[in-house]
């Protein structure tokens, strides 16, 4: 798909769970950060660790990739008023299995920080027969 990303409204550091992606610019600049987790850290608590690997700003014509288990969680934001994107994505996850992540103030060492982390809840009941006694 296309995004379309504007200038003073960055999309925070997000995943794409077993995803395999690359997104190229079509229009703009977009600084894009990737992070991962560090070796042997804890991935499941909502308070975690992020590894920037990837802090640049690319123009027209110049893309960034990444993989399940390489450069998965990324933020990006446009550098010029508007930039557009051609992202593909191979193998989707399921909404409710994405996070967010969000900075905590101060706790940056060299690379590392830790985030805060947000899941998403499922849309839908797992007991497809609530939605039937709602209805």
């Amino acid at each position: 798909g296309l995004i379309s990303l504007h200038r003073f409204i960055p999309i925070p550091v997000h995943d794409h769970p077993n995803t395999f992606g690359i997104q190229k610019i079509i229009s703009g600049k977009v600084r894009v950060r990737q992070y991962q987790f560090p070796p042997n850290s804890n991935q499941d608590h909502s308070l975690v660790s992020l590894e920037k690997v990837f802090d640049r700003v690319l123009i027209k014509g110049e893309s960034s990739y990444f993989t399940p288990s390489f450069r998965n969680l990324h933020a990006l934001e446009s550098v010029s008023s508007q930039t557009v994107l051609l992202s593909l994505m191979a193998n989707p996850y399921r909404h409710h299995e994405r996070s967010w992540y969000y900075p905590v103030p101060l706790t940056a060492t060299g690379m590392t920080s830790l985030y805060n982390r947000v899941r998403i809840k499922p849309l839908m009941p797992k007991d497809p027969n609530v939605m039937a006694r709602k209805c």
